[in-house]
């Protein structure tokens, strides 16, 4: 999978040319960002510009988005994607965050279907 962060977006792109596209241009008053977690919700730590242990996933693109809202704050929340590994049967979900007081949203979409803000 390839992590790509320009023009005003993180992008992440899997083998078959699916795409999870994340608006990142900075506002003000909002802790955004994305992390990499597996099914226990452990953070897998990644080294920006070489997330090469994402080597083989794509997104499962038969599963919904999750959106949360997350407690603590007035507005914004998370959306997950499954990633799957057909070779090792491994999951895990690239999870998009932002937290604001209601005025600063980040979009997302995706190139199977859907879309939001956060």
């Amino acid at each position: 999978m390839l992590v790509k962060d320009e023009n005003g977006s993180i992008n992440f792109i899997d083998e078959n040319d699916n795409f999870v596209g994340f608006r990142s241009y900075h506002c003000c008053c909002e802790d955004f960002g994305w992390s990499i977690k597996t099914s226990g919700d452990e953070d897998i730590s990644i080294v920006e510009n070489d997330p090469t242990f994402l080597k083989g996933f794509v997104f499962n693109t038969s599963m919904q988005p999750i959106e949360l809202a997350v407690s603590g704050y007035e507005d914004g929340g998370t959306v997950s994607f499954q990633l799957v590994n057909n070779d090792t049967g491994e999951s895990l979900c690239l999870e998009l965050y932002n937290h604001h007081n209601g005025y600063y949203s980040h979009g997302w979409d995706t190139s199977f279907g859907h879309s939001g803000y956060l």
